[in-house]
């Protein structure tokens, strides 16, 4: 048995319930991260979109990570095994189908590259330098999962420590690793097994995480978390969205510069309520309107691109609500669900998701933007038609 999937009877029989089992209908498959801003990026799992916190220097392409650099590798890892500290999760039941070990003050890891043990578990005390897994100065290793990152086998100064693991607040920069918030940490370690794998896509020239490149249009101005704020997760920038298809280039966000101080206000009077923006989708090419006809041309729902949308006219942007550990308010249906559901102020729905989605349409409206009736998500500039398409450079 694999040093990473071992683990004790006396750690299963803890404090803390541990219960490694398999959901129906989970099972290995691929966990995609892609970077979203310089240092922070989304997870997509099973259909789901999570913000996460990546390295402070943003993401090493492949084969290019050194120890000490901060940089998150790219590449495809499996999913080792999960540590936690049971005395801090307040007896809360942990069900995963990953070989669950209880943390103790006796556990490191060797981030020394000159030492045989490099790159591996180790137990204290350790002369050689070495990172401390029991944290009390914060959370970050209440719950942490090794990727198989530079352990198969172990090159000396490509580096060490790459886990998955709890984030700061507000997603701060991790040393090279990848942190979500721990309610989608447990959501996510709930659907994954022995056989899961990370892939860390590598930043794309002028993506989030890469050097600067020029915007894709004329008159547009980019949107990070760094510069406004806000969390971005485009949903046309991977699969998951009522497509299923990629249909940007990159995760980058970029919106009309008239409608930059309007998103900017909004993201501030969030703020006010202890809440975040989270942007959706915002300037979208044309051809990609194309593809969206193409699936549905239903011009309820989607413009036709003899028209053209709003969204290709970096006029629009659709957006929701996060809480401080950034998971998304209640709207009561997904983002671009097609149906009447998705309408503002539709009676079938509980007080909750009408509180939610009333906050969103006060927050959006005092800063300015205009609602669209059949899209809870949908917000943009007044006169926004009035302006031009923006084809792509």
């Amino acid at each position: 048995m694999s040093r990473f999937a071992s683990f004790s009877r006396a750690a299963r029989l803890g404090a803390l319930l541990l219960i490694p089992m398999i959901l129906p209908g989970a099972g290995p498959g691929l966990i995609v991260v892609r970077a979203s801003g310089a240092h922070t990026g989304t997870l997509e799992w099973q259909g789901r979109s999570y913000p996460c916190a990546l390295g402070e220097q943003g993401i090493a392409p492949e084969g290019e990570k050194l120890e000490g650099d901060r940089r998150t590798p790219a590449g495809i890892f499996p999913l080792r095994n999960l540590w936690l500290r049971a005395d801090k999760l307040g007896g809360a039941v942990v069900v995963t189908g990953l070989a669950t070990t209880v943390l103790t003050r006796a556990d490191g890891w060797c981030d020394a590259p000159g030492d045989p043990r490099y790159n591996q578990p180790v137990k204290l005390p350790c002369p050689a330098s070495h990172e401390d897994l029991w944290r009390d100065q914060d959370d970050l290793y209440d719950l942490v999962v090794p990727l198989g990152y530079n352990d198969d086998p172990v090159v000396p100064g490509k580096g060490s420590a790459v886990f998955l693991h709890v984030a700061r607040p507000g997603y701060a920069p991790t040393a090279g690793c990848v942190a979500l918030a721990r309610p989608d940490l447990l959501e996510v370690l709930r659907t994954v097994k022995p056989g899961c794998r990370m892939q860390i896509l590598a930043a794309r020239p002028g993506a989030p995480g890469a050097a600067p490149g020029a915007a894709p249009g004329p008159g547009l101005v980019q949107i990070t978390p760094e510069t406004h704020g806000v969390l971005v997760a485009l949903a046309y920038a991977g699969p998951h969205n009522f497509t299923g298809q990629t249909l940007y280039p990159d995760s980058r966000c970029w919106v009309l510069r008239e409608l930059e101080p309007h998103l900017r206000r909004a993201a501030q009077l969030a703020l006010l309520a202890g809440l975040r923006l989270k942007v959706l989708d915002a300037y979208r090419p044309p051809q990609a309107q194309e593809a969206l006809w193409r699936h549905l041309d239903n011009p309820r729902y989607v413009a036709d691109p003899g028209r053209g949308s709003n969204h290709s006219r970096g006029t629009a942007v659709d957006v929701t609500l996060v809480d401080a550990q950034g998971r998304e308010l209640d709207m009561g249906t997904p983002f671009d669900a097609m149906e009447e559901a998705s309408h503002h102020f539709h009676p079938g729905l509980p007080p909750e998701v009408q509180r939610n989605r009333l906050l969103l349409l006060g927050v959006m409206g005092q800063a300015g933007f205009q609602s669209l009736n059949s899209e809870w998500w949908h917000y943009e500039i007044p006169n926004a038609r009035s302006y031009p398409l923006i084809p792509p450079r």
